[in-house]
């Protein structure tokens, strides 16, 4: 069976603009196949590949007195899984 081990978690109350902030810096490291996350000491550098699987979820949970409302983003891809054997024009 496989080993899981978690490199980061963090859940935090914030406001929407600073998700936003957030979510921007983190697309400009992803076009750069870079991404490091750093939360006080603690710093983890991941690199990205060319491809990756990529994941949008929305749902809801209702309830007589409130709705829950979920939005998941995924990013999934194997380690070393880079696009280096794909035939390009030279």
């Amino acid at each position: 069976m496989a080993k899981k081990n978690t490199l980061l978690k963090s859940k935090e109350r914030r406001s929407v603009q600073d998700v936003a902030g957030f979510l921007r810096q983190l697309a400009d490291r992803l076009e750069q196949n870079e991404i490091t996350l750093q939360r006080g000491a603690d710093e983890i550098h991941i690199d990205v590949p060319d491809r990756v699987t990529f994941k949008v979820k929305a749902k809801e949970k209702i309830k007589k007195q409130s709705t829950k409302r979920q939005l998941k983003l995924t990013l999934k891809w194997k380690e070393g899984d880079r696009a280096k054997n794909r035939v390009q024009v030279a």
